[in-house]
């Protein structure tokens, strides 16, 4: 029996009723145990798209930190195009006689001389064909490395032009002089041909390299 002048001990507030994790048995048909309300199949809870997240990462595959991949250089194209051209030129004008001294006196070609029936072998001739390995290398390096290409094929260009010049001043004396025999051969041809590409990529390469200086600016050089 209570004492009716005793105090009562205070109620506590009653709690709200908070809802606990879904159950296996009171899931929806065709949904997983433990889905979140909202949440995509195969997605994040907070309704994201699958696979990505949505505090604005980059993209997968992408670090955040990085740059983007570097594409591959493809300004270099004409510059070895024209430099594969020269080179098979060079190579054919090399051997090809480039002008005849008279009738039944002989030929001359960078790398063989003829006198009748005797060839001679040129060992500056080989500087010729130096000159067109240069120049071809510098073009196939001209599509990954273009200020090192660019300065290789202005290299070979100089020794190949310096020939072709050369052959073209002895056209013009033969053609003032009276008593010249000096008459112009296939190679020869070939050789002014040659000089032409030769000048044509000197001129590209120092497109490419005022190009590339405009780009990277001077203290990058």
């Amino acid at each position: 029996m209570s004492d009716p002048d005793r105090p009562s001990a205070p109620q506590q507030p009653a709690q709200p009723h908070r809802p606990g994790p879904p159950q296996p048995w009171t899931q929806a048909p065709g949904q997983a145990p433990g889905h979140q309300p909202g949440q995509q199949p195969g997605g994040q809870p907070w309704g994201g798209p699958p696979g990505q997240q949505s505090w604005g990462g980059p993209p997968a595959g992408q670090q955040h930190w990085g740059a983007a991949p570097a594409r591959p250089a493809t300004g270099g194209l004409p510059l070895l195009v024209l430099a594969l051209v020269t080179g098979v030129l060079v190579l054919a004008a090399s051997v090809l006689p480039t002008y005849d001294y008279g009738t039944d006196i002989g030929s001359f070609s960078p790398l063989l001389q003829r006198f009748g029936d005797e060839t001679v072998f040129q060992a500056p001739g080989l500087v010729f064909l130096l000159a067109a390995g240069v120049l071809v290398t510098g073009g196939l390096l001209s599509r990954v490395r273009s200020a090192l290409g660019a300065g290789l094929v202005l290299l070979g260009a100089g020794a190949i032009l310096q020939q072709g010049l050369g052959l073209l001043l002895a056209l013009v004396q033969s053609l003032v002089s009276s008593d010249s025999s000096l008459q112009l051969r296939i190679g020869g041809v070939v050789l002014l041909l040659a000089t032409a590409c030769a000048g044509a990529a000197a001129v590209l390469a120092l497109v490419a390299l005022a190009r590339g200086r405009r780009t990277t600016g001077p203290g990058s050089w």
